[in-house]
This record gives C-alpha cells, structure tokens and sequence, in this order.
C-alpha cells in the first residue's frame, strides 16, 4: 500500500513489513492512546497536545484516591483534544469520532501497580472498554 494514496487524515500502522491503514473505532482508539499517553508539551508542533499521565510513571504516588482523581483529569483533557480535532475534520466517519470517554474502572493491586478500564464510545454508538495495566516500576 502506497502510504501517498491514502486519503487525507488517514492514520498508518506498520505490521509485519507491510503498512496498513487503521480505520473505524481502531483508527479512534489509537487516536485517543495517543494523546492520553503523550506527555503534554512535548511536541515542538503542538505544544497542547498530550496529557499529564505519562508524569504518573517515576512521580511520588502516596494516595490512591488522587491518582484515581488525576487518571479522570486526564482521560477528560484527551476526550477535550480528541473532539476538539474531530470538529475541524470532516473527512471522519461516525466511527472514526468521539462521543464520550471515560474510566470505567480502577483497581489498585500494590503500591506499584493498578489498572484501570478505559470506556471509549464512538459517535456512531460503539462502545470499547480497554482494560490498561499500569505498572509504575
């Protein structure tokens, strides 16, 4: 596949050699694990894109209730950003856009590590609950 063929906003991955287009509730979630896993200000481009999760990793977490509290912040800020770009991208089908996301869940295993549920629903009614395990060291 010609990644210049490909129509405009199209969103690439690469699998065994070959590149492959990302469409549907896949090319949204990979959209939104972008922005919420980037760290805020780190792109020279866009100095407002990402979120402050990827801080959680080597950060002084003493009370679970505020990492709890930070992990909504921060699916609610890439929520923000996603809808936001969608609003200026009309070539996205219902799929492709977001209409809610959320935590659906969390659960504490130790001091280290917890994982919590990430509910993504796209406009078009899909809903995708990703379960991310989060191991700080």
């Amino acid at each position: 596949m010609d990644p210049s063929g490909q129509p405009w906003g199209a969103v690439l991955t690469l699998n065994s050699g070959n590149i492959i287009a990302v469409k549907g509730r896949w090319k949204l979630l990979d959209r939104f694990l972008k922005v919420l896993f980037t760290p805020k200000g780190s792109s020279p481009l866009r100095r407002k894109e990402g979120t402050l999760f990827p801080f959680v990793f080597g950060g002084n977490i003493t009370d679970v209730g505020s990492l709890e509290a930070g992990l909504h912040d921060y699916v609610d800020d890439a929520a923000a950003q996603i809808m936001e770009y969608d609003r200026r991208a009309p070539w996205l089908t219902p799929d492709e856009r977001l209409q809610s996301a959320q935590v659906g869940g969390f659960r504490q295993f130790d001091a280290t590590r917890f994982e919590f549920v990430l509910d993504v629903q796209s406009v078009s009614g899909r809903r995708m609950p990703v379960p991310l395990p989060v191991a700080l060291r």
